[in-house]
């Protein structure tokens, strides 16, 4: 009889084991999912692009022989800029580049290229900051001088802009420009 009460203390011990430990795995499993489902939201968010850069003005129309300025723009939205690869793309027949110079954007704006290739015609302008930002602003402004009649559009087709804790490039969009050599 002792041997019985034994046995059945043993095996009443048994399964209060053998239930807390399926409800703890059932626990960590449904736990588990729950993290990577939330994991998963947290990702898809967080790779939204938001920063657009827009030209100012878009259109514009010079004289021949004359120079003028056109800015690059920057929105970011949500995202905090750390740094800006501006490409622009004209017409090397109409327009000629002379000058890039960085934008108030940027607190001491570190040029990391500047390339214009007028044969090309396009320019490569990376800049950053020493802290990334958030908000509306001047990222670069661009001297640009009438060659000849005719019309040249403006592509910041190629452009990037990176933020911070984000791996990817966070540029939504850009806007395309002409001008008009009178």
């Amino acid at each position: 009889m002792e041997t019985n009460s034994v046995l059945k203390n043993w095996s009443l011990a048994f399964l209060c084991l053998a239930l807390i430990g399926v409800g703890t795995f059932s626990y960590l499993v449904s736990g588990t999912d729950k993290l990577s489902v939330n994991k998963l939201n947290v990702q898809a968010l967080s790779e939204e692009k938001t920063t657009i850069l827009t030209l100012n003005p878009a259109n514009i129309t010079v004289k021949k022989g004359v120079e003028t300025f056109v800015t690059i723009n920057i929105d970011t939205n949500e995202d905090s800029v750390s740094a800006v690869e501006a490409v622009l793309s004209y017409n090397p027949k109409f327009i000629e580049v002379t000058d890039i110079t960085p934008g108030l954007f940027f607190e001491k704006a570190n040029v990391l290229e500047q390339t214009i290739n007028q044969k090309k015609g396009n320019v490569t302008f990376v800049l950053g900051g020493i802290r990334a930002k958030q908000g509306k602003g001047t990222v670069a402004k661009i001297k640009i001088k009438g060659l000849q009649k005719g019309r040249s559009n403006l592509s910041l087709e190629g452009s990037q802009a990176a933020a911070v804790q984000k791996s990817f490039n966070v540029l939504k969009e850009t806007t395309a420009g002409y001008i008009i050599v009178d």
